[in-house]
């Protein structure tokens, strides 16, 4: 996005209505070296971060405002599609031991000037340049600020600069590090770096953890990375226990399995980061996805309604809102939801579709293959529904033998073996069934109302195997 231009002559406006809602659009490279980008784009989400956790104020999601990278509309329709009352817009220039920030707040509502600073900062001084600009921008927007916050906005988070470099290289590299798995190793060697370089760097070992992460989820990590990951997650927090992003990456290896899928950890965990930042998309949506384990419609839906109002972007938000949805046996609003945010190939909206009677539609559904074998057991179990909901066993216990088999070793096959449970009762095969509900309830997904109220399971009541297993998983 070409920044706009402003006449220097004319003085900012003032703000005629509050400014509530920010959108940071990415702060653009402006350097003789394209390769500084990273210091533009950690900048940008350093900026947001910052901001996003001042209870006066909404941000929208960095991954949202990303989106607009680039874009030739007039900036009232961007600042109207993300919801947000104000955008900030701005340019980054590093030569050298040099950087030179230039940022403008824009009333998105009217398009008018609001505000304009251009930061120098050389050397050292260069790493108090994303508190210097935070700070600006809230007094421009005459946010109200409680004593906490102000010591926060005022924080350098290290004095050492070459800790601080390998940190914005690191998530710079973590923006992308769950699609591209050299990314999310080169995140873990440059946040290794940072701690290297300033072991008391509290947000690098954040980074380092997210690292981790990534690999344990996407890239066959194991036992190995979640330890490490989870000592480096201690280790932030003994030294700064506000950090919203610690308590989520905490949360996220409390549930898994190598610690035995603890979803009350985990909840507690987002609980306290949202604590620290209400405006967390990540958070509520993290918190949607323990709701949708434990079966907790209702609060799920409106969790993860709050993470796409904060990050319209967010698509693992838009899926897993349609999942509540879909849990609660509202097909119908599930499969506007997958359509309205073109959220293709699910395979909860195929099986919804079949539940809906459509089932032209839900084979469509689940025609394309994907790369993951994880997502293709998924897709292989919405097949076993269909087939055994049109009466075709043949089909339906092939499709059921190849989700299990490519979900073999798969961390979150839980919500596969759910639906493999359906496609058993609709045959009429109860202790089958059993089976795989018990697999998804011993694997993180203790779901007693989506297993005592899923159309299909529901032709298991009076089994004494099912309702055995139904009185063991009920909410004391």
């Amino acid at each position: 996005m070409l920044l706009r231009p402003r006449p220097t002559a004319t003085p900012p406006t003032s703000i005629n209505a509050k400014i509530e809602s920010l959108a940071i659009l990415p702060l653009q490279n402006f350097s003789p070296d394209p390769a500084q980008s990273y210091f533009a784009d950690a900048m940008t989400e350093e900026l947001t971060a910052e901001l996003s956790s001042l209870r006066s104020l909404r941000v929208i999601s960095r991954t949202s405002a990303g989106a607009y990278r680039g874009t030739k509309k007039p900036l009232r329709d961007v600042a109207r599609e993300l919801g947000a009352d104000g955008l900030i817009e701005g340019s980054v220039i590093r030569t050298g031991g040099r950087a030179r920030v230039t940022v403008q707040l824009i009333d998105g509502r009217t398009d008018r000037h609001v505000w304009a600073q251009t930061f120098d900062r050389q050397g050292a001084d260069i790493l108090a340049l994303q508190r210097d600009v935070a700070a600006q921008i809230v007094e421009h927007m005459r946010a109200t600020l409680s004593p906490v916050e102000r010591e926060r906005l005022s924080r350098v988070p290290t004095h050492n600069m070459d800790a601080y470099q390998a940190f914005l290289h690191a998530q710079y590299k973590l923006a992308s590090a769950i699609g591209v798995e050299r990314d999310a190793v080169d995140a873990i060697r440059y946040a290794q770096d940072a701690v290297k370089l300033d072991p008391d760097f509290a947000e690098a070992y954040v980074a380092l953890a997210r690292g981790y992460i990534a690999k344990m989820f996407s890239w066959k990590g194991g036992k190995e990375e979640d330890e490490q990951a989870f000592l480096a997650i201690e280790r932030a927090l003994a030294l700064n226990p506000s950090l919203p992003d610690a308590y989520v990456a905490r949360g996220a290896l409390e549930y898994d399995r190598w610690r035995g899928y603890d979803i009350a950890a985990a909840v507690a965990d987002y609980r306290r980061a949202l604590a620290i930042n209400p405006n967390f998309a990540d958070a509520h949506h993290h918190l949607c996805s323990e709701f949708n384990h434990l079966g907790l419609h209702d609060e799920a839906i409106g969790e993860c309604t709050i993470a796409v109002r904060l990050d319209p972007q967010l698509k693992a938000a838009r899926m897993r809102l349609a999942r509540a949805q879909w849990q609660s046996n509202r097909f119908t609003e599930a499969v506007a939801t997958y359509e309205r945010f073109g959220i293709a190939q699910q395979f909860e909206k195929a099986t919804a579709l079949a539940y809906l009677g459509r089932f032209d539609e839900a084979h469509k559904a689940t025609e394309i293959e994907n790369a993951l074998p994880a997502v293709t057991a998924d897709l292989a179990s919405a097949r076993a529904l269909i087939a055994a909901m049109e009466h075709n066993a043949a089909e339906a216990a092939a499709q059921t033998r190849r989700s299990a088999e490519l979900g073999r070793g798969y961390p979150h096959f839980h919500h596969a073996a759910s639906v493999l449970a359906a496609a058993c009762a609709e045959l009429g095969r109860p202790d089958e069934a059993v089976h795989w509900l018990s697999i998804a309830a011993d694997t993180g997904m203790p779901n007693y109302p989506l297993f005592s109220n899923n159309p299909s399971l529901r032709k298991l009541r009076g089994n004494v195997v099912y309702e055995k297993f139904l009185a063991s998983l009920k909410p004391r």
